[in-house]
């Protein structure tokens, strides 16, 4: 009688046992979905079937845009340009992510960005370009200003004619500056309450979003700079 119970306790014990490291088993299996869910996931590119001019002045490694841009990951180009664009302007790229380029002083902005080498904007532009099939880049977003910037232009003229008012020309360059922008930034979505779209539904031109834009005078001066030394890069 003693034996059986004994051997009861052991199979009640075994089977306990089990038990346990089956429970064991599968709390390790959801933690370790979970740990794999919140370690952020970057898609592994075969970089021996792209050929891309990666070239740089400044030495400048761009196999990470590129391979962000090819695996259609454009939230992290996007931050990979802000990161480029920081080394650009400040000479360094810095331990912290910025979401922008945070413009601290006018004048010395506007020197760092005047230095920047056609050969890199051209690589940038051209990566997210190619990438983006068209959608994104800095020589789109510079077109869809240009042509903003003619409709503003001809249609105050065309007003001051028929309204017979005699404007300076610095009073119209002025206004249609301020009209270019205002369109532009409601047109591209660069107003710092909207989000970033890191897809195609964004409205083109969205990205790359460099600059941190609150609908100020200075915000237009800042990228206005840069769009003239996209303009003279990519010409």
């Amino acid at each position: 009688m003693l034996g059986l119970l004994i051997l009861i306790a052991m199979v009640v014990a075994v089977y306990f046992w089990q038990k346990s490291q089956e429970s064991a088993k599968i709390s390790n299996k959801s933690r370790g979905e979970t740990e794999k869910s919140e370690t952020p996931t970057y898609p592994q590119i075969d970089e021996s079937q792209l050929n891309d001019d990666l070239s740089s002045a400044k030495g400048i490694d761009y196999r990470k845009l590129r391979n962000c841009l090819a695996a259609g990951d454009f939230a992290s180009a996007n931050k990979e340009t802000v990161s480029i664009f920081n080394e650009f302007i400040y000479l360094s790229l810095g331990t912290e992510y910025n979401r922008y380029v945070q413009v601290k002083h006018t004048e010395g902005y506007q020197r760092s960005v005047e230095r920047i080498p056609r050969t890199d904007m051209c690589t940038i532009d051209r990566l997210w370009v190619k990438y983006s099939n068209g959608h994104f880049g800095l020589s789109v977003q510079y077109q869809i200003y240009a042509s903003l910037y003619e409709k503003h232009y001809y249609k105050l003229l065309e007003f001051n004619r028929n309204e017979k008012i005699n404007m300076a020309d610095q009073e119209i360059e002025f206004r249609t500056f301020d009209e270019t922008y205002r369109e532009l930034f409601e047109q591209l979505q660069l107003n710092h309450e909207a989000q970033l779209i890191p897809n195609s539904s964004a409205p083109r031109g969205h990205l790359p979003r460099i600059l941190q834009c609150w609908g100020r005078w200075d915000d237009y001066i800042h990228l206005n700079i840069l769009f003239k030394r996209v303009k003279e890069c990519l010409d």
